[in-house]
């Protein structure tokens, strides 16, 4: 029988298996870096849920890290490696 903690990551896997590999990273990146717009009950205009942009800054340092760094290293393992044209 499966433990709970193997159950979750077989669930996980099955989950994204069918997803790309950007839509996990955006998926990943929303959960580690949260942001929220402020959300207003439409007959009282009362705030139900406050803005809250404190992470936006690191979101995009992360996200543009990753832009740079992913395809530098793909650049670099394909020079380094037998995939290089001659």
């Amino acid at each position: 029988m499966l433990t709970s903690a193997c159950q979750e990551r077989t669930w996980h896997w099955r989950l994204h298996r069918h997803l790309s590999l950007s839509q996990l990273l955006t998926k990943y990146a929303n959960q580690l870096f949260v942001v929220t717009r402020e959300v207003r009950d439409p007959v009282t205009n009362a705030i139900t849920q406050p803005a809250d942009y404190s992470h936006m800054g690191e979101l995009f340092i992360a996200v543009t890290l990753v832009g740079l760094i992913v395809p530098m290293a793909a650049i670099v393992f394909v020079r380094l490696s037998r995939f290089k044209s001659e």
